[in-house]
């Protein structure tokens, strides 16, 4: 499996951090990172490839949007054109699934999740719900990749 992160803040490191301590390849994972100091402190930390250009999510098998909300818009509706088959996860706080079909010019396999702090010590327990036009197949990644930061309850 491929990931592409989008945003290379806590959650984003805190996720991949656990995918790493879980022996997860992390050169299967790229970080779309504007901060070049974090693009470096990523790579350095985790072997990450980062890169500041969005279209490089499409390669990737799913792509997790770890974003501030008030981003997120912006960032769905350029990547809409990208998204081939694609799991889309959405970590960003009070956007709903029904907000990212429209700026993902209705774009269905997406998963909302609710990750807690204690993520950030693979201690969390996070909370998933995923769109209509997600697979098992899909499902199983999404659980695969939240299970690294702790609990997952769909």
């Amino acid at each position: 499996m491929k990931i592409s992160f989008i945003g290379g803040g806590n959650m984003a490191s805190a996720i991949i951090s656990g995918l790493k301590q879980k022996g997860f390849d992390t050169g299967n994972i790229s970080v779309v990172e504007l901060d070049a100091s974090k693009r470096e402190a990523l790579t350095q930390e985790f072997g990450v490839q980062t890169t500041e250009h969005l279209p490089s999510v499409v390669n990737a098998d799913v792509v997790v949007l770890a974003v501030k909300p008030q981003q997120l818009r912006d960032i769905a509706i350029f990547l809409a054109s990208f998204l081939k088959q694609q799991l889309v996860i959405s970590i960003a706080a009070g956007i709903s699934c029904a907000a990212l079909q429209r700026w993902l010019n209705g774009y269905n396999a997406i998963v909302r999740v609710m990750p807690n702090t204690p993520a950030q010590i693979q201690a969390g327990v996070s909370g998933l719900y995923a769109a209509a036009g997600v697979s098992l197949e899909q499902r199983e990644q999404a659980d695969q990749l939240l299970a690294a930061a702790g609990s997952t309850l769909w």
